[in-house]
């Protein structure tokens, strides 16, 4: 699976600020491409990962960065196949009011609403911190979701299975803040490192793409945060 640091902070609405800068700690470990993005302009960065993607005929591990260049990457796999399932583990679920252009707390809604993904094709793994409009659109949506107590490994077998090409997107605020301090919105109850370890196994070899973003080292705490994600990068590309 080739690897690709996406260094870009410019959808946190300054509330993530150092998370572009995780591609350049893991350069140093890891085989990594370096996208070169614009932190100063969305537009042209979107635009540049969207195209990346879109000429890839590879499986794809892209290192953020912040949860928006998921917006941009999932419209460069959408310009190859029609269809695709989307696997979020999150603890939001980044369906605030739309910005423009998207950003952090919103990229999954314009997805949705701009007709790329169809909101069938999401399963929301992990989110706890759910505002109430995010909840009726949620139920609007008819969105499927799994909370961390009910989350298993079979159901998100079971919904993988459905769907030829998967995009797997992982915010590391999925996971407790006391194994991952470093990172811009902290959400107590998050998953263990087992039990998120067991979830992601069904999906190992199956994604066409896959992003690991909101890793923020310059808010880490004894390198915890950065640890685990070269952790789970390579956990699904060794």
């Amino acid at each position: 699976m080739k690897l690709i640091g996406v260094p870009f902070g410019g959808g946190t609405l300054s509330k993530n600020e150092g998370c572009q800068n995780m591609p350049s700690v893991i350069v140093e470990e890891l085989d990594v491409e370096i996208l070169q993005v614009d932190n100063f302009n969305v537009e042209v960065s979107f635009d540049v990962i969207e195209q990346k993607i879109a000429l890839i005929d590879e499986p794809v591990m892209l290192i953020g960065g912040d949860h928006s260049i998921t917006y941009p990457a999932f419209k460069g796999l959408k310009h190859n196949h029609d269809s695709v399932g989307f696997i979020v583990f999150d603890a939001h679920p980044d369906l605030q009011s739309d910005f423009s252009p998207p950003t952090h707390e919103d990229y999954l809604r314009a997805l949705i609403d701009e007709g790329e993904l169809d909101p069938e094709n999401v399963l929301l793994i992990g989110a706890r911190n759910i505002s109430d409009e995010e909840q009726e659109y949620l139920e609007a949506k008819k969105i499927r979701t799994l909370s961390v107590s009910e989350a298993v490994k079979e159901q998100i077998e079971q919904f993988a299975k459905n769907y030829e090409i998967l995009y797997v997107s992982i915010d590391i605020d999925v996971i407790d803040p006391s194994l991952a301090p470093g990172t811009g919105h902290l959400e107590p109850n998050g998953f263990s490192k087992v039990k998120f370890f067991e979830l992601i196994e069904p999906l190992i070899g199956r994604a066409a793409i896959i992003d690991l973003v909101e890793i923020n080292p310059e808010k880490d705490v004894d390198g915890k945060t950065v640890s685990l994600g070269i952790e789970i990068i390579k956990k699904f590309c060794f």
